[in-house]
């Protein structure tokens, strides 16, 4: 049939197209895995696989939190991007409305990996895991440190709420 064969390429065409559309719609969470695989192979080469993995979950939580918050305080914010021993960090699409969004999204990350560090370090009481333990007490001290106030880390975000003159004390 002369109609089929001048269709089909067309069909296929359009069903590739389709495909492609699909495909660059989940673009967003491609680039947060790609960016959490490389993250991972990255920290599996100086500390080995298990702990890589263990640390960029323990990230990608932390990082959840600040997403988690900003969206519920109606700021559109994307997915995190990994950067390999640096950390992660969330594109927020638009500014905070005020001081206390900026904060209370400054310090959601924080909670979020200061409890996963919790229910991390619970779990190598469980499993009697020197692995788990040593993960938990990395991300408490991970925390810890993101908590100073210096920008660009979340406590220099926190402490802006109160005043930008604090950034001098975390220097």
């Amino acid at each position: 049939n002369p109609v089929r064969r001048l269709l089909a390429p067309l069909v296929a065409v359009v069903a590739t197209a389709g495909k492609w559309g699909a495909v660059l719609l989940k673009l967003k969470f491609f680039t947060l895995v790609a960016s959490m695989l490389a993250s991972m192979w990255a920290y599996a080469w100086l500390f080995g696989w298990r702990f890589a993995v263990g640390f960029v979950l323990l990230i990608l939580v932390h990082e959840l939190g600040h997403v988690v918050v900003l969206r519920a305080r109606g700021i559109a914010a994307g997915l995190p991007v990994f950067l390999p021993f640096l950390g992660a960090v969330v594109n927020m699409k638009e500014q905070p409305k005020s001081a206390y969004d900026e904060a209370l999204s400054g310090i959601a990350g924080p909670v979020f990996g200061v409890a996963a560090s919790f229910a991390t370090l619970g779990l190598s009481d469980v499993y009697d895991s020197q692995l788990l333990r040593v993960l938990a007490y990395t991300g408490f001290f991970l925390n810890l440190f993101n908590l100073l106030p210096v920008l660009p880390l979340d406590g220099g975000r926190t402490v802006a709420a109160l005043s930008p003159k604090l950034w001098l004390a975390g220097l």
